[in-house]
């Protein structure tokens, strides 16, 4: 295992580990009361735990490189967040969606809108669910995370660190979302650290996953570099599908197997097709 490869195992597996104590600890009262200001402290501290990490291993030590490299996360954070919002909304609009993209969009959001019809219904099988979830958010945030890591005609490490960066500011976002609209004042503080530890890395290894999915000059190839995203969109899916039916254990193992999977595609590229 060469170094790059090797940091991104090692220093993520507290965070792994993380998903997996909470599961069967038991109800404890809120943890912060409502509204509260402490999940962006949370945040600045993920910020800088996992950025410095993120440095660290992709090597960013020039100070234009950070700067950049903080302008990805702003980016996923801000820009990723409206973006996702805007699919959203078009997808109860494949009319406007078509009058936008053509018959492909209206064909596109169909799709997407059918499966956010699907993917929280009781009454269909677990499989249809985890297809509901891969098209309305797996390949909706993967997409947006990817377009904001703006990766276009750059390969290599530079690639894999702008895509982690955006992946870290798109789940900083998020956790703080969450912790507002659903979380304070109801849960306990173990469901805060599992989404500020472990859920916001979780995004950045899926987005740095994904930009390497996608062709060099992708932004002039949207369809292949949509079906390029399918894999990891799957992944994401899968996880959340498996997390609104409470299969726990089960949602674990998807989200360690793409905890190693980053490491395992580095290595390959790195040792055996030497493009790193």
């Amino acid at each position: 295992m060469n170094r790059l490869s090797f940091l991104l195992f090692a220093p993520w597996v507290p965070s792994v580990l993380l998903y997996w104590l909470p599961t069967s600890w038991p109800s404890q009262v809120p943890h912060l009361s409502v509204p509260s200001p402490v999940p962006l402290l949370y945040a600045l501290l993920a910020m800088a735990a996992f950025g410095g990490a993120a440095w660290w291993i992709f090597e960013v030590d020039d100070a234009e490189e950070r700067v950049d490299s903080l302008r990805r996360l702003a980016s996923g954070a801000v820009s990723g967040l409206l973006i996702v919002f805007a699919i959203t909304s078009l997808m109860s609009m494949p009319g406007l969606a078509g009058s936008l993209l053509g018959l492909p969009g209206v064909f596109g959001f169909t799709a997407l809108s059918l499966g956010d019809q699907l993917k929280d219904s009781p009454l269909v099988p677990l499989w249809v669910n985890i297809v509901g979830y891969t098209l309305s958010v797996g390949l909706v945030e993967e997409f947006a995370k990817a377009f904001c890591a703006r990766v276009n005609d750059i390969d290599g490490q530079q690639r894999l660190a702008h895509g982690f960066a955006a992946g870290l500011g798109f789940g900083l976002a998020e956790a703080i979302l969450y912790s507002w609209r659903m979380y304070d004042g109801v849960e306990p503080w173990a469901t805060y650290a599992v989404r500020f530890a472990f859920c916001v890395p979780f995004h950045a290894f899926m987005s740095a996953i994904a930009v390497q999915c996608l062709p060099e000059d992708w932004t002039s190839r949207w369809g292949r570099s949509l079906l390029g995203l399918i894999p990891i969109a799957t992944l994401h899916g899968a996880y959340d599908a498996l997390l609104s039916r409470n299969h726990l254990t089960a949602a674990g193992l998807i989200a360690t197997f793409t905890f190693l999977l980053l490491p395992a595609v580095v290595w390959y590229r790195e040792e055996i097709s030497g493009e790193l």
